[in-house]
């Protein structure tokens, strides 16, 4: 199986089950320039995870980094550090279980301050 491909079978798994076990709602983001015929579009912003949400009773906002091999590119790394700074949760995932427990230990003390 290809890097490409885990990833995306990371990214399908993570958009299933984090809403199933969190308070959250949760999106793909895709980055990258689209072309048709002579129109060049682009999307997103370089950087940007490849999951994005809202999660907790605190509704913090959730950014997800996919990276099933290799290293976080300087842009990426700088979006992380931009949502940690503003009070968010930064997240670098390699494998659906340790994600998951990353969450919950990230949002856990909100888990107990209030009821769902």
């Amino acid at each position: 199986m290809t890097t490409r491909s885990q990833s995306a079978i990371l990214i399908r798994d993570l958009l299933i089950r984090i809403p199933q076990e969190f308070p959250a709602r949760v999106w793909r983001r895709n980055v990258g320039i689209g072309v048709r015929g002579n129109y060049h579009v682009t999307f997103g912003h370089k950087g940007e995870s490849d999951i994005q949400g809202i999660i907790g009773p605190q509704s913090r906002f959730l950014a997800i980094e996919v990276k099933c091999s290799g290293r976080l590119s300087k842009e990426q790394k700088s979006f992380l550090k931009m949502i940690e700074a503003h009070g968010g949760i930064a997240i670098e995932a390699r494998e659906l279980r340790k994600t998951l427990e990353t969450i919950r230990l990230l949002i856990g003390a909100e888990f107990t301050e209030s009821s769902f």
